[in-house]
Order: structure tokens, then C-alpha cells, then sequence
């Protein structure tokens, strides 16, 4: 089972407590700026749903007009959208790059929009920018062009930005409207300025995507500048794995069954509690590792981690880390029995600022292990041997013969 959560990067700065109800996100997750952000990969995730807008283009500058006249620049073209679903690592961190809107210029063309992508992903994930449009400061009644909405874009899916509107030179003319971004949740264009505008500056796109309008001057009336594009943006949609039952397990010294072990308090069998996701993915979180016996000591392998969860009984049960996917414990004991030892995983994503604030995937080990705690030997020592009465009294007869001979020696 999978969890997905989402957050937006763009080209505003958006306030770190924006998060999806009950979900925390990292504050570098879910701040974004014109240039790029970063976002750490949390813990579990090994895929990422990435939707992105490119900049709007700016709207095209006008400058004097003919008597009774009036110029309008181009509109800017639609920041392009892409989504792509991208393959990750936890603890990775994702460089975003989030298209700034092209900048509008007094009596020139307008600034292009930036491109959104993922640094290192740009082949998998790009938005591209839309083209400013075009100035409007001489010449005759033809019409000067929008810019093109962004396009070639790449991913598992794309939509072109809209193209700018052409402005013209004329009698009630309007200036170009700034073309909307891409896909239906794209930002709108900047509006044209009419006749009843009068003269101003291009009217400024909305966020993501959208283009500049073009900026109107009427007769004499001086130079305009063209509305700026609005700023593109990148979504991220985090996939969180979750344990897949029948892929972990439980075993013990390896394998091995039978498991016997002398109990004596010293003597120890190694269990190994592995959990990974559908796809084999190591997963990170906590084991809890119980028995049904109140006499055995288990012992974690690896360094234990607070999990607000549960608390364990002395001697019963024991909380061990999971490391690349495995937690190790060692058990031992001083009763002679057999003893049935379970495992539940908790597997949290484990989002920055805290823990807690999403829910930790708590899933039962499927199976159990069972280890017999033997008797021990009878203790090792040195043998005394024994005699028999009349064998004593045999050797008492010998050794008196032996004293005998000896004094007639002596006397001689």
C-alpha cells in the first residue's frame, strides 16, 4: 500500500504551513522561490509524481501612435505544463527549479519565461517557458505577434501554454491578451487593454503560467511597458511504500529450523525481522520483537529509536531499528522451554519538522519463530577411583613386604 502526499513549489514564496490535513511537510518542501528550492526525499518514498508549469512570457511594450491612433504590444505566451512520474531515493535531495514569469520592458519586447524542471531529471521533467510578445512602438496597421506559448515539453504527459494574442496599431484597437498556461489548472493570461483603457502598462498574468498582456498607448501618450508573466510552478507528490506482508518475514539464525540453545543466560540465537514494500524496497522505521515467555531477554542488535508507540515490558520485548530494511535481535535465556517470538513493523514516512504528524504504517510480520532453550550437560570433573576391601588389604601386604626387604638391606 501506498500513501501519497503533495506540495506545491512556486515561484511566490508560499508560507511553510501549508500541508495537507494531518500530514507534516518539511519546511525546504514546501518553500519555494523564483530560482529553485530543495526538498529532502522523506523516509519510505521511492517514487515521486512531479507536475510542473513553466513561466509566462510578458506582454509586449507600445510606444507613440499616430494622430487618433492608438498602438497595443503582443501578448506573452502560456507557461507549457508536464507531469511525470520519477523514480527516487529517500534522503535524496531534489534541487526544484521553478520558472520565473518574463519581465515586461518599457517600449520593448517582452521577457521570456523561465523553465521548470528537476535538476538531473531533465529528461524525464521539463516545462518549458512561454515567449514574451512582440513591442509595438512603429510602423504601420500590421498586426505584431504574440509570443508562442511553451512547448516540447517533456514528460508522461504535456500540454502546450496558450499563445499570446497579436496586438495591433489602429483606430479602438486593443493590445494583446497574455495567453493562459497549460493544462486546465494553469494560470489565466494578463487581459487586454481596450479602447476604454486608454493608455497603460500590459495587465500582469496569474500564477502558474500565465502570460503578460500587451501594454496600449494611445496617440502621443508615451511609452508602456508590457504585464509581466507570472511565475510557473512545481508540485511534488510524494509516494510513501508501506510493508508488503507476504514479501517480509521473520527468521532466525539464518534460517535454520530447529533452533536449539543451551540456557544458560550466555548462549544466544540471532532473529532478523526484514520489511520491504511491493517492489523489494528496503523500508526504514521500528520492529517491536515480543515472546510469549516472561523469562527471556531480548536484546536489540542495532541502535533503538523512539517511536511514541509502544512501550515494552522488560524482558518480553524489545524495539530495534530497521537498517536497510532488517532489525536484529539477540535472545537469550536461563529457563529450559520453548519460546514463540512475533514481530509487528512500524513504518513511518518520517516528514521533517516531527514525527507524529503523519501516521506510522504499523503491520504485523506474517509467521513466527520458535527457539528451545536447552538443559545443560551435567558438569565436567575428575574421576576419583575406587577400592575394594580386599584389594586395600593386598596392597597393605605389599607394602609391608616392601618395608622388610628394604631394613634387611640396610642391616647387611
Amino acid at each position: 500500500m501506498r500513501t501519497r502526499l503533495a506540495l506545491p513549489l512556486t515561484g511566490l514564496l508560499l508560507a511553510p504551513s501549508f500541508f495537507l490535513p494531518g500530514v507534516a511537510l518539511s519546511a525546504d518542501c514546501a518553500v519555494g522561490v523564483a530560482a529553485a528550492g530543495s526538498c529532502t526525499v522523506p523516509a519510505n518514498v521511492f517514487e515521486v509524481t512531479v507536475d510542473a508549469w513553466g513561466g509566462g512570457g510578458a506582454g509586449g511594450g507600445s510606444g507613440n501612435a499616430p494622430t487618433l491612433q492608438a498602438r497595443g504590444g503582443g501578448g506573452g505566451g502560456g507557461g507549457g505544463y508536464a507531469q511525470s512520474v520519477i523514480a527516487v531515493t529517500p534522503g535524496e535531495t531534489l534541487n526544484v527549479i521553478v520558472g520565473a514569469g518574463g519581465a515586461g520592458s518599457l517600449a520593448a519586447n517582452g521577457g521570456n519565461g523561465g523553465d521548470s524542471t528537476i535538476e538531473g531529471y531533465e529528461g524525464e521533467i521539463l516545462a518549458k517557458g512561454g515567449a514574451g510578445g512582440t513591442r509595438n512602438v512603429s510602423g504601420g496597421p500590421t498586426p505584431v505577434a504574440g509570443g508562442a506559448g511553451g512547448s516540447a515539453n517533456i514528460g508522461d504527459s504535456t500540454a502546450p501554454g496558450v499563445n499570446g494574442a497579436v496586438g495591433a496599431t489602429g483606430t479602438g484597437i486593443s493590445s494583446g491578451s497574455g495567453g493562459k498556461g497549460g493544462d486546465a489548472t494553469g494560470g489565466a493570461g494578463g487581459a487586454a487593454i481596450t479602447n476604454l483603457g486608454g493608455t497603460a502598462n500590459g495587465n500582469a498574468g496569474s500564477a502558474p503560467g500565465g502570460a503578460g498582456g500587451g501594454s496600449r498607448t494611445s496617440q502621443s501618450e508615451g511609452t508602456r511597458t508590457g504585464g509581466a508573466g507570472a511565475a510557473g510552478r512545481v508540485t511534488l507528490t510524494f509516494t510513501v511504500s508501506e510493508p508488503d506482508q507476504a514479501l517480509s518475514g521473520i527468521t532466525v539464525d539464518g534460517g535454520q529450523d530447529p533452533v536449539n540453545v543451551p540456557a544458560d543466560g550466555t548462549s544466544s540465537a540471532t532473529i532478523a525481522v526484514t520489511v520491504v514494500d511491493g517492489d523489494e524496497n528496503p523500508l526504514s522505521g521500528s520492529v517491536v520483537l515480543s515472546a510469549d515467555s516472561a523469562t527471556t531477554v531480548i536484546t536489540p542488535l542495532v541502535a533503538t529509536k523512539t517511536i511514541g508507540l509502544f512501550t515494552p515490558a522488560p524482558g518480553t520485548s524489545a524495539t530495534a531499528s530497521l537498517i536497510n530494511g532488517v532489525a536484529t535481535f539477540s535472545v537469550t535465556n536461563t529457563v529450559v522451554e520453548s519460546v514463540t517470538y512475533s514481530a509487528v513493523a512500524y513504518t513511518d514516512p518520517d516528514l521533517p519538522p516531527a514525527n507524529g504528524f503523519a501516521p506510522a504504517a504499523i503491520v504485523a510480520i506474517e509467521g513466527d519463530v520458535v527457539v528451545t532453550f536447552d538443559a545443560l550437560p551435567p558438569p565436567v570433573g575428575t574421576a576419583i577411583p575406587t577400592m575394594s576391601a580386599y584389594g586395600l588389604l593386598a596392597m597393605t601386604g605389599l607394602l609391608g613386604l616392601l618395608a622388610g626387604w628394604h631394613q634387611r638391606r640396610r642391616r647387611g
